[in-house]
C-alpha cells in the first residue's frame, strides 16, 4: 500500500512538473488578418482576429502604417434610422484568454488617405499598440475578403 502511494506521489510531482516547464505565451498576436483594395487619396480597412492568451486583460490603443496618411480603429454600427454609419471606437479592450475579431461591419483598422494604391495580392505593414503589451507588426495581404 505504502509503495502505491509513493508511486502515485511521484508520478503527481512529475506531472506537475512538465506542466511548469511548458511555455506560455508572452504576447499579443493576430491571425487571418487582410485589407480591401484601394486607391491612392481613398481609403481601405484592414481586419484579423486579435489573440489575448494572457493571464491578464490588455487593449488596443492604436494603429500605424506607412500606407496611409492616417490609421483609426473605427466601428460600423447602424443608427436609430437603420443607416449604417463609422466612429471612431477608442481603446478596444482584449479581455484575458480571448480572441476579439475586427471585421466587415464591426470593428476595424481605417486607413484614412491612401499614398499608394493597395492591390490584390500586395501587403501593407500595420503596426498595433497595446496597453501592456509589446506592439506587434504586421504584413497584411490586400485581398477582397477573408479567406
Amino acid at each position: 500500500m505504502k509503495k502505491r502511494f509513493w508511486t502515485s506521489f511521484v508520478l503527481l510531482l512529475i506531472l506537475v512538473a512538465m506542466a511548469a516547464c511548458q511555455p506560455k505565451a508572452t504576447n499579443l498576436s493576430a491571425k487571418a488578418a487582410w485589407a480591401r483594395p484601394g486607391m491612392a487619396g481613398g481609403n481601405s480597412a484592414a481586419y484579423m482576429i486579435l489573440q489575448n492568451p494572457l493571464d491578464s486583460p490588455d487593449k488596443l490603443l492604436s494603429a500605424s502604417s506607412a500606407a496611409a496618411e492616417s490609421v483609426e480603429i473605427h466601428m460600423t454600427s447602424m443608427d436609430a434610422n437603420g443607416t449604417m454609419m463609422m466612429r471612431p471606437a477608442g481603446p478596444v479592450d482584449l479581455p484575458a484568454q480571448s480572441t476579439v475579431e475586427l471585421k466587415p461591419g464591426g470593428l476595424h483598422i481605417m486607413l484614412v488617405g491612401l499614398k499608394n494604391d493597395l492591390v490584390i495580392g500586395g501587403t501593407i505593414t500595420v503596426t498595433l499598440q497595446f496597453e501592456n503589451a509589446d506592439p506587434l507588426t504586421l504584413d497584411i495581404p490586400i485581398q477582397e475578403a477573408a479567406k
